[in-house]
């Protein structure tokens, strides 16, 4: 018999190695991996581990330990990868994430190996975030049994000699009648007994009945050291020896005067709660778990026609029409085995049938509540029936409102088309005159032709103006965030490059930002700092300001200028379409501008108005 070569038999001892290492690896029952300690990625992982955190074996390699860990682990890693040590379990706890995004605490069990030459770690995974749980919970239990226990001196308990008298005491008797223990110990039984009770022998038939059944249980006024009265539950108990001999009596007192004072209360409410019901102006209908009425208020009774009487114990779908019971009993069944329901805590539009068999349109308002081991639902239905033809006449008139502004529309188109064509003729023949028979024409004459020429193109910059107070009106809102500030430096910009003589001081504030339609607020920007650059230009040093403030609460903004201003009794004017207080000698324009500004302000719920005064400035101010 031959032996084998030693490198063989070292071969195969090493192949037998491995095979046993990659049986133990790949069988472990809990996730396992290597990673290499320098780099932290993951060198080979175990079947447990692909199975518990999601990722497959080619994404599993493709990871360091870092991607496994919680955000808020990951800065504490590199001080848990220490100098490797051979053959030291390093043990670790920390919060894991799964490739779905779950995470799981751990607990983690390490050891240092030389992985295909690099020095790397083996680590084996528990999830113990089962554990950690249940390990929370008994220690709520726990604290709840201790309060609970605690919560003994919430009772009054003493007892009492055969004849009545107090020979032990609690703190909680002390805390409910008031009395120390030296002051009460001998006392009879009678001191916490009104005065009324103890002259009708209540003391004493306590006892008496205790001893001869074994236990009395009572509720009843008692008193405190101080006089006051409270309701108190009372247990008191015979104690016997072994022969059956009278020793004395235990006695348990719980002060109820807040729960009376709450039942009381109560009753109160549900007493406020039947008179609502019973005047309200809504159908109030409640129906159990099997959908039969069992409440019926008048206003149901006025709204649906059936009688309180002719109502209770029906179906539900009484109310219906037939072909709403249907889905009404499968979405009731659904409720009952899911809890959950589509209509309950929420109002809904459905449609009512009265006695009559008429159908209305009602609006539904749901709830579920629970009396013991039976479910009901209580519904307030309001006859919506007047509310939907308001709606419908609203339709109506939008509709009519819709045809005309198409109407307006093609008003419009016709007066930029056809008032265009003759104002340009008339503008272009006067131009003509002038230049081929002006030596022909007094200068009387040319002036009157250069009035028609200047009234001629102020007619076009109405018609323009007009069209573009009618396009801000149609316009589609398209709300984003707007920098009112850039954009008010972007005009102020653009006015200064067209006037480089002006001296005007520019205050704008920084970080106005809102909410809106960019294009219609820089239509706002340019007509009120157009105004203000436009009413100031008679001033050798002019100021326009664009700040914002708090107006009742909300933010408003203004633009201010020191120019011409304005009589203050005539600022409600301002707004309104070709309404001007100056000439247009004075100062050009149509007077559409600032009913253009009021239309955008209205569109994006706000509001404007003006301040100002003759020659000494003017304020606008807007809100969005």
């Amino acid at each position: 018999m031959k032996t084998a070569p030693a490198h063989q038999l070292s071969d195969e001892v090493l192949r037998d190695s491995e095979q046993r290492y990659r049986l133990l690896f790949e069988e472990n029952p809990h996730p396992t991996w290597v990673f290499d300690v320098e780099t932290l990625r993951i060198l080979d992982v175990n079947r447990a581990a692909i199975r518990s955190y999601g990722y497959s074996r080619e994404e599993f390699l493709t990871l360091t330990i870092q991607d496994l860990r919680a955000p808020e682990d990951v800065p504490a890693l590199r001080e848990e990868v220490p100098t490797p040590a051979a053959h030291r379990q390093i043990p670790g706890r920390s919060t894991h994430r799964k490739r779905n995004g779950t995470l799981i605490d751990v607990e983690t069990s390490a050891h240092d190996v030389v992985y295909v030459g690099r020095q790397a770690r083996v680590v084996v995974a528990t999830d113990i975030t089962h554990r950690l749980r249940v390990e929370a919970a008994l220690r709520r239990s726990e604290e709840r049994f201790r309060l609970m226990v605690e919560g003994v001196k919430d009772y009054g308990i003493f007892m009492l000699d055969p004849e009545g008298r107090v020979v032990s005491w609690n703190a909680g008797a002390e805390r409910i009648s008031g009395y120390r223990a030296e002051e009460v110990l001998g006392s009879d039984l009678s001191i916490f007994f009104p005065p009324e009770d103890v002259a009708r022998g209540q003391p004493r038939h306590e006892l008496s009945v205790a001893a001869a059944e074994g236990r009395l249980e009572d509720q009843g006024w008692r008193v405190r050291k101080d006089g006051t009265r409270f309701w108190a539950d009372v247990v008191l108990t015979a104690l016997r020896n072994a022969s059956g001999n009278l020793r004395g009596f235990s006695k348990v007192t719980r002060d109820l005067t807040e729960r009376r004072r709450v039942e009381e209360a109560l009753r109160d409410s549900e007493e406020r709660f039947r008179s609502l019901v019973e005047t309200a102006h809504d159908a109030i209908v409640s129906a159990d778990s099997q959908g039969d009425i069992v409440s019926f208020n008048p206003a149901a009774e006025r709204i649906f026609g059936y009688s309180k009487d002719e109502a209770l114990g029906r179906p539900l779908t009484l109310l219906m029409p037939e072909r709403f019971r249907q889905p009404h009993w499968q979405g009731l069944r659904r409720f009952l085995v899911t809890s959950q329901a589509r209509m309950v805590g929420t109002t809904v539009e459905m449609v009512g049938r009265r006695k009559d068999g008429a159908e209305f349109p009602l609006e539904l308002s749901l709830a579920s509540w629970k009396s013991k081991d039976c479910t009901f639902f209580t519904g307030i239905l309001t006859d919506i029936t007047e509310r939907k033809k308001a709606e419908n006449e609203i339709r109506e008139r939008s509709a009519q409102l819709q045809a005309a502004n198409a109407e307006l529309e093609a008003f419009s188109y016709s007066v930029s088309h056809d008032l265009r064509a003759p104002l340009r003729a008339i503008d272009g023949f006067s131009q003509a005159f002038l230049e081929d028979y002006g030596n022909q024409v007094d200068e009387t004459g040319k002036d009157y032709l250069r009035r028609v020429r200047a009234a001629t193109q102020r007619m076009g910059l109405l018609i323009d103006d007009l069209l573009d107070l009618s396009r801000v009106t149609r316009a589609e809102m398209r709300r984003e965030p707007v920098d009112l500030s850039a954009l008010a430096h972007s005009i102020v910009t653009e006015l200064s490059n067209a006037h480089p003589s002006r001296q005007v001081d520019l205050v704008i504030a920084d970080g106005l930002k809102v909410e809106g339609d960019p294009r219609l607020l820089r239509l706002v920007l340019e007509n009120l700092l157009g105004n203000a650059w436009k009413f100031t230009a008679n001033r050798s040093h002019a100021r326009i300001e664009l700040q914002r403030f708090e107006e009742d609460g909300q933010t408003a903004y203004c633009v201010r200028d020191d120019g011409a201003g304005f009589d203050p009794r005539y600022a409600q004017r301002l707004f309104g379409a070709f309404q001007r207080l100056h000439t247009v000698a004075e100062f050009p324009g149509t007077g559409i501008g600032l009913a253009t500004v009021q239309r955008i302000i209205h569109r994006h719920g706000g509001r404007v108005w003006a301040e100002g005064a003759p020659d000494a400035g003017a304020a606008f101010y807007f809100t969005l």
